[in-house]
């Protein structure tokens, strides 16, 4: 949404008041990964998004609403009223139509993003979804961090480029010790690293590196050195930044 928007509040003197907003992707759209369901959540999906895009729906035929209200009461005064108040009038309008382009921001941008398969994910779920899962690994493996929004994607492929990630770290530190999981955001948008603690070795197979490279693709990730380097045991995955 427009940061613009923010301030239309504050700046009208009508006794009207307008609804609290949310960012977009708030945590009614998330739909939480359970482990063992294969990530095949598309009637849940659905239904979830459905309820989102009536909200905004919803949110912005009350702010039409409220802007017809705004205009004929305009219309009815201005043969009678001062310059002053037609002009106060017509800001009370104009702020009600900044409100009605921020949610339309918003539903232009959620319904490209679910019409091009993407799903409002929850990125510590996923990530504890695919930790939970059987591996031949030997160590513990822990998640941690948070994610403030949900990030749009496709749960399939991320949960893909998490486990193929895994795979890495864990041939990188000989197949056992602990590795970690770790959920973040900065400026450039959503993260996630991922870590062994253990000593790095030279272990790791071609083939393992090109599927890790090809579910990074898939993904539309990008990929750079940890902050301990490049000869490292871990590595940051950067997700595609979405967000109206």
């Amino acid at each position: 949404m427009s940061t613009r928007s923010a301030d239309v509040t504050a700046q009208s003197s009508s006794p009207y008041v307008l609804p609290g907003r949310q960012r977009a992707g708030a945590d009614v759209i998330v739909v939480p990964a359970a482990a063992g369901e294969g990530f095949a959540r598309g009637g849940r999906v659905a239904h979830h998004l459905g309820e989102r895009f009536l909200a905004l729906a919803e949110c912005q035929q009350q702010f039409l609403g409220e802007l017809r209200s705004r205009l004929e009461a305009l219309d009815a005064a201005i043969a009678e009223d001062a310059r002053a108040r037609l002009k106060g009038a017509l800001r009370g309008a104009l702020d009600v139509l900044d409100w009605c382009d921020a949610v339309q921001v918003d539903l232009a941008a959620e319904s490209g993003w679910a019409a091009a398969g993407l799903e409002p994910l929850d990125l510590g779920e996923i990530c504890r979804a695919v930790a939970s899962e059987p591996g031949p690994h030997v160590g513990d493996l822990q998640v941690t961090g948070h994610a403030g929004r949900p990030w749009w994607g496709q749960a399939a492929v991320l949960a893909t480029a998490l486990r193929e990630g895994l795979h890495l770290i864990s041939e990188r530190i000989g197949g056992s010790g602990l590795r970690q999981v770790e959920i973040g955001e900065d400026e450039s948008g959503q993260w996630i690293r991922v870590a062994g603690y253990g000593e790095p070795g030279d272990g790791v197979e071609p083939a393992t590196v090109q599927s890790f490279r090809r579910a990074v693709a898939s993904l539309q990730g990008r990929v750079v050195p940890d902050v301990l380097g490049p000869g490292a045991a871990a590595f940051v995955l950067h997700l595609p930044a979405r967000q109206a």
